[in-house]
């Protein structure tokens, strides 16, 4: 190898090195007496690297089946937390959602609440009116029995002290209760104004646009007559173009024989071999010729009606117009 040594294979040539003098000296000392210095032989050096070298593999296999394992474990603990983050991401999604819903002031669970907490209120009122009402009642029963000469003594004055600090309590209750349901009751009628306003704005366009669209309607109705009459002329003169085109055909056919006939009676030597039988061949093949160049402007007559109709539906709409 020409490459140059790095750590590990410096460190390896020390191993390489080390193995090789106990080898040799473990071989010299079965083989030869003591007194004799060890030799090193040249052959042993072969068989010690590739010892090493099976050795450094098997630390590489080792290595790499302990790299596998992590490597599995990695992807395991991977995969159960793409299933955790999957979670979390929707858990955020819905809590930003739940953000925007509420800074926009919809969160219904707010309003629902703002509900049940009136209610509560009205309800724990009322149960303090019924409460004391049937104080008042017992008191003023009380009373009653004692006579009309009796004064009332301290415990009496505090109990009607008493239910007119919480009367007065509730009169305080029932008048905010008041003013927010005025409150309410603004809003809601300001919120009925601009509903209305919006209605009759809708009532103002839908009329405006029932009006177009019934002008709209009428111009509808002209069209439909235009394409109507449009589809007629196709008709028509396809039927006329149909009509001709078989005509000439058939002059187109009887031309090309009466022009074959000639043309063999003029190579059999029946015919006439005067100017006039040449002028009258002639004049057959040049008809016969206008007769295929009229031919086929009427086929293209024909297909430019048939197939493409804008040209004569824009020319008759000119005309009706």
């Amino acid at each position: 190898m020409t490459s140059s040594p790095t750590a590990s294979q410096s460190s390896w040539s020390v191993v390489e090195a080390e193995d090789a003098r106990s080898i040799a000296s473990s071989s010299t000392s079965t083989l030869d007496p003591p007194s004799q210095s060890p030799i090193e032989p040249p052959a042993l050096l072969g068989i010690d690297e590739n010892n090493i070298l099976r050795s450094r593999i098997s630390d590489l296999e080792r290595n790499n089946a302990i790299l596998e394992d992590q490597l599995r474990e990695h992807r395991y603990i991977t995969w159960n937390q793409s299933d955790e983050i999957v979670e979390l991401r929707e858990k955020i999604n819905e809590l930003e959602d739940d953000k925007k819903y509420i800074a926009a002031g919809f969160d219904p669970g707010q309003k629902e609440n703002q509900r049940e907490i009136a209610k509560m209120k009205i309800r724990i009122g009322q149960e303090g009116d019924k409460a004391r009402n049937e104080m008042l009642a017992a008191y003023q029963k009380h009373l009653k029995s004692l006579g009309d000469d009796v004064q009332p003594t301290k415990k009496d004055l505090a109990e009607s002290n008493v239910i007119l600090s919480n009367q007065a309590k509730r009169i305080e209750e029932l008048v905010d209760q008041l003013k927010e349901a005025t409150e309410q009751i603004h809003h809601k009628e300001t919120l009925i104004d601009e509903l209305t306003y919006i209605a009759q704005s809708l009532e103002t366009e839908h009329a405006k646009l029932s009006h177009e669209l019934k002008e709209m309607g009428m111009d509808q109705k002209k069209l439909d007559g235009y394409k109507t009459s449009i589809v007629n002329v196709k008709k028509r003169y396809k039927r006329r173009l149909a009509q001709r085109e078989k005509g000439l055909k058939v002059d187109s056919k009887t031309n090309k024989a009466n022009v074959v006939q000639e043309d063999d009676k003029a190579d059999s030597g029946l015919g006439d071999p005067s100017k006039e039988a040449d002028d009258k061949v002639q004049s057959l093949k040049k008809e016969n010729d206008e007769s295929i160049q009229f031919v086929d402007q009427v086929k293209l007559e024909n297909e430019q009606i048939t197939g493409n109709g804008a040209g004569i539906a824009d020319g008759r709409r000119e005309d009706l117009n």
